[in-house]
């Protein structure tokens, strides 16, 4: 009776870590999510401080329920601008297929300064993660 107990209790665990019910992205769901990251955090910051070279979107987080179909990602989004190199910590939880919306979590401090600087015009993601 205990090795049944045992046995279910292994079978158990490892269909909760089996990654057709939740677990990492796929490389294939990373460049694409990344993709979209990247342009909703560069179309948050853009008329802060203009994006005006290169630009990269590094996952810290990403997870996939497959049942849910719900990506839950955590990121870094670096890009260079006229003062340099500025960043913004990200994430966002959305069904696969919908458009994903950035949460800022926090940034560089060139940007927090550029926020300050034009806070009446900055949007709401970004005022609310001034530190």
């Amino acid at each position: 009776m205990k090795s049944k107990s045992i046995a279910l209790a292994m079978f158990a665990a490892a269909l909760l870590a089996s990654p057709a019910l939740a677990g990492e992205c796929t490389p294939t769901q990373e460049q694409e999510i990344g993709g979209q990251l990247a342009k909703a955090a560069r179309d948050t910051v853009n008329g802060i401080a203009p994006v005006q070279g290169k630009q990269i979107f590094n996952f810290d987080k990403c997870d996939f329920g497959a049942v849910s179909k719900t990506l839950k990602i955590e990121g870094k989004y670096s890009y260079l601008g006229d003062g340099g190199l500025f960043w913004v910590t990200v994430a966002s939880e959305f069904k696969q297929g919908d458009a994903p919306v950035v949460t800022v979590t926090g940034m560089s401090k060139n940007l927090v300064e550029a926020v300050r600087a034009q806070q009446a015009n900055a949007p709401a993601t970004l005022v609310a993660a001034l530190p």
